[in-house]
């Protein structure tokens, strides 16, 4: 009897035993994976805050005027929007390499000039389900997320239907264009090649529409007004590629078109009137057979477009001036490169001309 109520006790205790391992594997498994759960939660929003800040970095090489506050309150924004208190969110502008540069501080000072990327880090505690049985009420999921801007694109998409020469440049050193300085794009009797002046339609030299869902496309002069209008139907273009440009203009109709880019609000919008053009460094063809050979991509604002005395459109007053004197046929398109432009070699060797974009990827020139 003693030796049966004593088996009885040993049950009982491997029985409470193998419970409270039950109870532990349980808690591992429902609570761990609610860690893992909630630290995605994070890592989303870190990614997303990143992001949004690594644009607004990248605004200051178009406009030049970005400053901390500007994007901390980017970063900010879009935690929240994804579920993360903003005041458990940390962010540093990184260099090349990943180096802390500086805290994104809220303050209207501008952005570090070395600065290459944005950091986010963010904290999420949570409760536990079964863990607390073992002492652990809660939890904390903690992750970060890097984000470069790059520079020199090879690829771009959404561009304006008109190409430059980089010989246009030849007074700089690089063949890189000088900022502030007004540019005639083509007038009367200033063509790109005989019989085009370098408006483009986007199918390539090999004959491929690269607009999107094979929209019509060829050098009739129809074709510029959608797609000036709807810079989306450009598709996407690489350096090397070959481009067609359009015969001649009817430049009237095209004006309303135009509009938008050249004439400017108070305050002035922020990107609406910039547009973005292939650059060129050599061409063959005449008329509908000429095509361009694309070396780069650059942020562009137009200032005037002019198709006579009467039928002009200029962002201020004399913009259009040195249009006015020849003939009333002269045409003339006119704008000026944004302030980022240089010379020097960017991303994968493409020249950067004042396009930028953002990307988790580590920037090649910083790989070890």
């Amino acid at each position: 009897m003693f030796q049966e109520d004593n088996e009885r006790g040993q049950s009982a205790v491997i029985i409470a035993f193998a419970v409270m391992v039950l109870l532990a594997l349980v808690a591992l498994v429902v609570d761990i994976g609610n860690a893992y759960a909630h630290r995605r939660l994070v890592q989303n929003a870190c990614d997303a805050s990143a992001l949004a800040g690594a644009r607004k970095l990248a605004d200051d090489r178009v406009h030049n005027k970005v400053t901390h506050k500007m994007v901390l309150r980017e970063i900010n924004e879009y935690a929240e929007r994804n579920g993360l208190d903003p005041a458990t969110v940390d962010a540093w502008f990184i260099d090349a390499v990943g180096e802390r540069v500086s805290v994104v501080y809220d303050v209207n000072s501008r952005v570090p000039h070395d600065a290459q990327g944005v950091e986010v880090a963010g904290d999420l505690p949570f409760s536990t389900y079964f863990a607390h049985l073992l002492g652990f009420d809660t939890m904390q999921a903690s992750t970060n997320a890097m984000v470069w801007v790059l520079k020199g694109l090879c690829s771009d998409a959404g561009l304006f239907p008109v190409v430059v020469s980089t010989s246009t440049f030849t007074e700089t050193t690089g063949g890189a264009p000088i900022i502030g300085k007004v540019y005639t794009l083509w007038d009367h009797d200033d063509k790109n090649l005989p019989g085009n002046f370098g408006w483009l339609y986007w199918v390539d030299g090999e004959g491929v529409n690269h607009c999107p869902d094979d929209c019509p496309q060829g050098p009739q002069t129809t074709v510029l007004g959608p797609n000036i209008f709807n810079v989306s139907r450009s598709g996407e273009w690489t350096v090397t590629q070959e481009v067609h440009g359009a015969v001649g203009v009817n430049f009237q109709p095209v004006l309303d078109e135009l509009e938008p880019y050249v004439t400017w609000e108070d305050p002035p919008r922020e990107d609406e009137d910039i547009v973005y053009i292939p650059l060129y460094d050599s061409a063959t063809g005449t008329g509908n057979t000429a095509t361009y050979h694309i070396t780069s991509f650059a942020a562009f604002r137009l200032v005037c477009a002019y198709s006579s005395q009467s039928h002009y459109i200029e962002r201020e007053t004399g913009d259009c001036a040195e249009c006015n004197t020849g003939s009333s046929d002269d045409k003339c398109i006119r704008g000026e490169f944004l302030n980022a432009v240089t010379s020097v070699p960017g991303q994968d060797g493409c020249t950067d001309t004042g396009l930028s974009f953002v990307t988790f990827r580590r920037p090649k020139s910083a790989a070890p």
